[in-house]
């Protein structure tokens, strides 16, 4: 996944407006934690999801695909 709850960003359950409500007021109101999850964030970024990487798992889902056929 790309996302950590309360580590890399926050999750909500999709269609719950009360809690995206509260997790946007959480971050509008917290500025270190804002910060450090914005550097967590990038951080994951940059070590889980390189062209490299990205391309490794395309191929390989691609291939495995190929051989189901």
């Amino acid at each position: 996944d790309s996302i950590v709850d309360n580590q890399t960003g926050l999750l909500v359950k999709p269609g719950d407006v009360n809690e995206l409500k509260l997790a946007m007021v959480n971050l509008y109101s917290n500025k270190d934690y804002r910060i450090k999850m914005g550097l967590l964030a990038q951080k994951r970024a940059n070590l889980n999801f390189t062209d490299k990487k990205i391309n490794q798992l395309l191929v390989e889902d691609y291939i495995s695909k190929v051989k189901s056929l």
